[in-house]
C-alpha cells in the first residue's frame, strides 16, 4: 500500500511538472511576439505604426498623443519597431511568465481536467491578446479567493506578502498596454484588498493595494515617459473611453446579446448559490465575476461585430476558471450554458473546428519557433523585414517629401510616416477618434498653435456611415482659412500653411430648438457650420451605461434633389461640423477652395434628425441647433 502511494505521488508530481512546462510554453508562444507584425497601411495598421513611431521620437502620451493605448502598446499589437523592440520583448516576456505563474498555481488544486480545458482554449489563440488581458486579473482574484478564503486559517506561509507582490505587479503593466484595462485591474485590486481586510489580513490588503500602483509608476518611467505625464495620459484615455459608447456603437444580432446575458446571469446564479462558503468569500467571488463579466459584455457588445469573439471567449475561460477553484454541480451546468453563446458567436465569426484549431496551434507554435531561432541566429532580425515593409508603404503612398513638418487626415498615418516626411501628429492622430468636444478641440487648438504643421495631406474618409464632415469637424474651418491647396497626390489633397492668414471665427446665429423629425431649412447663401446639442433621456443614459447608445440618423436634402442619410454622433455634433455644402469626397473639399460658395448641387436645402429603429424615447424630445457662417477664400489649385 505504501509503495503504491509513493508511485502514485511520483506520477502526480511528474504530471504536475509536465503541466507547468506546458503552461509556460503556451504563454511564451502566445504572448511573446517572436515573429512580430510589420508596419501596415489602413486604419488599424496606421495607429499601431504611429504609436510606435511617436514613442520612438519621444512624444509624450496624453500631451502629444492621446489614445487608449499606452507606452507598452506593442505587447498587445505585436507591432515591431526598431526603437521599441527591446521594450516590447522584455515586457512581453514578463507578462508571459507572470501569466504562466498565476495560471500554474491552479495546478495544485487537483482539478487538472478543467486546467487542461483552459490550456486548450489558450493554445488556440482566438483573440488571445484581448482575452488574456481580461483573464489575468480574474485569475489573480481567484488566487486570492482560493488561498485566503477561510478566516480560521493561518497566514499562507511567511512569503504571503511576496506572493501577493508577484500576483498583483502585472496589473500595473496592463493599463500601460491598453488604458481601458485600468478599470478591470483597479476593480480586482480593490475587491481583493477589501476581501483580505475583511479576513483580518490587513497587512496583506495594503500590499495588494500598493503593488499595482508602484508597478505602474515604475514601468511608466522605465518606458521613457515622464512622471508628470501620467495624469494627462489617464485624462486623455478617459476622454476617449467616455465617448466610445456614443461614437463606436455598432448594431449586431440581438439574439447574441440575449444569449450572452442569459449565460452571465446563469453563471452568477451558480456563484451566488455556492454552498459551504463564508459570506465574505461568496460576496467577493460574486462581485469579482459580476464586475469582470459586465466589463467583458461592454467590450464585446458596444461594437457588436467580431469584438463579440473577445467577450464570448473570455466568458468561456472565466467559467472554466471558476471550475478550477470550486466543485459544484451548478457551476458545471452554468459552464454548459456558457458554451451556447460561445458556439453561436464562434460559428458566425470564427468557424472553429478541431482541424482548424490544430492548424492554428501549429501555425502559432511554428511561427514562434522560427522567430525565436532567427532572433538567436541573425543579429538585428527582424529589422530587414521592417525596412522592406516600410519601403512597400513608401511605394504605395507615392507622396512627395516636403520641407517642414507634415500631418495627414483623417487616418493612414503609415503612408505619411513611410514616405519620409517629418510627421507632426495632432493630439488625437486619427480623426474618427476625436469624438468628444474635448478631443476635437485639442486637435483644433493644435492647428491654431505655434507648432501647427507646415503641410497637410488631406483625405475625406470616415467609418460607420458617419457624416463625412464629422471627423475633426471643428478643424475644417481652420484648414479652409489657414491653409491653401497645392496639389493632388495619390488621391490626397496637399495643403500648405499660409502664414499670411489668421483664422477668425464668425459670429454664430441665434440658436433654435427643434424636435426629432422636424424639417429644418438651411440658409441658401454661403457655407454653414452647425452645432447640435442632443441629449439622451434618463432611459437612454441607463441603456448606454448597461449596454450601448441608440444611434441617430441625419437626413440631408441637397439642391440637386437628392436625399442623403448618414449616422450622426451626438458628441461630435456638439463640437460642430461643416453642414453646407455637403462634402462627401476629397474633391468636394478641394472645391471649397475653388468657388468659395458651393459645390454644384451639394448645397444643403434642409435637414431632419431621426432615431435608428424608432428608439426616440432614448433621447430627449428637443435638441438645440446653432448655425455659424464659414468664410471661404478663393484659393484654387494652380494649373
Amino acid at each position: 500500500m505504501l509503495v503504491g502511494t509513493r508511485v502514485l505521488s511520483r506520477r502526480t508530481r511528474w504530471a504536475d511538472g509536465l503541466l507547468w512546462c506546458l503552461t509556460v510554453l503556451v504563454c511564451l508562444v502566445q504572448i511573446v511576439p517572436w515573429s512580430p507584425d510589420m508596419p501596415q497601411g489602413g486604419l488599424d495598421g496606421s495607429w499601431r505604426y504611429a504609436l510606435e513611431e511617436g514613442l520612438s521620437n519621444g512624444l509624450e502620451l496624453g500631451r502629444d498623443l492621446v489614445f487608449t493605448f499606452g507606452p507598452y502598446s506593442s505587447v498587445y499589437t505585436h507591432s515591431y519597431h526598431p526603437a521599441t523592440n527591446t521594450l516590447m520583448m522584455s515586457a512581453s516576456l514578463y507578462l508571459a511568465l507572470s501569466f504562466a505563474l498565476v495560471l500554474g498555481l491552479f495546478i495544485d488544486g487537483g482539478r487538472r481536467g478543467w486546467f487542461l480545458c483552459l490550456l486548450v482554449v489558450l493554445a488556440g489563440g482566438v483573440y488571445f491578446n484581448d482575452s488574456v488581458m481580461f483573464l489575468l486579473p480574474l485569475l489573480v482574484g481567484l488566487q486570492v479567493f482560493q488561498r485566503w478564503r477561510e478566516c480560521g486559517l493561518s497566514e499562507a506561509g511567511r512569503n504571503s506578502p511576496w506572493l501577493l507582490v508577484v500576483l498583483f505587479a502585472p496589473l500595473g503593466l496592463l493599463p500601460l498596454v491598453k488604458g481601458t484595462l485600468l478599470v478591470l485591474c483597479a476593480m480586482v485590486t480593490v475587491l481583493s484588498a477589501g476581501f483580505l481586510w475583511a479576513q483580518r489580513r490587513r497587512m496583506l490588503a495594503c500590499v495588494c493595494l500598493c503593488t499595482p500602483a508602484v508597478a505602474l509608476i515604475t514601468l511608466w518611467l522605465a518606458s521613457g515617459q515622464p512622471l508628470y505625464g501620467l495624469p494627462p495620459f489617464f485624462k486623455g484615455m478617459w476622454a476617449i473611453v467616455s465617448g466610445y459608447n456614443d461614437a463606436m456603437s455598432y448594431y449586431g444580432v440581438l439574439r447574441e446579446s440575449l444569449l450572452f446575458v442569459i449565460a452571465i446571469v446563469t453563471l452568477l446564479w451558480a456563484v451566488a448559490r455556492l454552498p459551504g462558503l463564508e459570506r465574505n468569500a461568496r460576496g467577493f467571488l460574486f462581485l469579482l465575476y459580476a464586475g469582470m463579466l459586465f466589463i467583458t459584455f461592454k467590450a464585446g457588445f458596444v461594437r457588436q461585430d467580431i469584438h463579440t469573439m473577445i467577450a464570448s471567449t473570455t466568458l468561456l475561460m472565466a467559467a472554466i476558471g471558476l471550475n478550477m477553484v470550486v466543485t459544484n454541480r451548478r457551476v458545471v451546468v452554468a459552464t454548459a450554458v456558457v458554451m451556447l453563446p460561445w458556439l453561436i458567436i464562434d460559428h458566425y465569426y470564427g468557424h472553429t473546428t478541431p482541424a482548424k484549431w490544430v492548424h492554428t496551434v501549429d501555425l502559432e507554435f511554428s511561427s514562434a519557433w522560427n522567430g525565436a531561432v532567427r532572433r538567436a541566429r541573425e543579429p538585428g532580425w527582424p529589422r530587414p523585414q521592417f525596412d522592406a515593409a516600410v519601403a512597400g508603404l513608401r511605394t504605395q503612398a507615392a507622396l512627395p517629401v516636403l520641407p517642414g513638418r507634415s500631418d495627414i487626415y483623417s487616418y493612414n498615418q503609415s503612408l505619411l510616416i513611410a514616405s519620409g516626411n517629418q510627421w507632426a501628429p495632432r493630439p488625437v492622430p486619427q480623426s474618427y477618434s476625436a469624438y468628444t468636444p474635448y478631443l476635437a478641440e485639442r486637435n483644433r487648438q493644435y492647428l491654431l498653435g505655434s507648432t501647427a504643421p507646415e503641410n497637410i495631406f488631406f483625405s475625406v474618409e470616415t467609418i460607420d456611415r458617419r457624416v463625412p464632415a464629422l471627423d475633426d469637424g471643428p478643424s475644417w474651418p481652420v484648414l479652409l482659412s489657414d491653409y491653401r491647396p497645392v496639389s493632388f497626390q495619390n488621391g490626397m489633397l496637399v495643403l500648405k500653411h499660409d502664414v499670411a492668414s489668421a483664422y477668425q471665427p464668425a459670429a454664430p446665429l441665434p440658436g433654435s430648438s427643434y424636435r426629432f423629425g422636424d424639417v429644418v431649412k438651411v440658409p441658401a447663401a454661403g457655407a454653414w457650420f452647425v452645432r447640435f446639442d442632443i441629449k439622451p433621456s434618463l432611459s437612454g443614459r441607463l441603456l448606454a451605461l448597461l449596454f450601448r447608445t441608440s444611434q441617430i440618423e441625419l437626413r440631408i436634402h441637397t439642391s440637386d434633389g437628392k436625399q442623403h442619410d448618414y449616422r450622426l454622433i451626438a458628441g461630435m455634433a456638439r463640437a460642430g461640423f461643416l453642414l453646407s455644402p455637403l462634402v462627401e469626397t476629397t474633391a468636394d473639399f478641394a472645391a471649397l477652395y475653388g468657388d468659395g460658395v458651393s459645390i454644384g448641387g451639394k448645397r444643403v436645402v434642409n435637414i431632419s434628425l431621426h432615431t435608428a429603429r424608432g428608439f426616440q424615447w432614448l433621447w430627449q424630445d428637443e435638441f438645440d441647433m446653432q448655425l455659424t457662417p464659414v468664410p471661404l477664400v478663393r484659393r484654387a489649385i494652380a494649373p
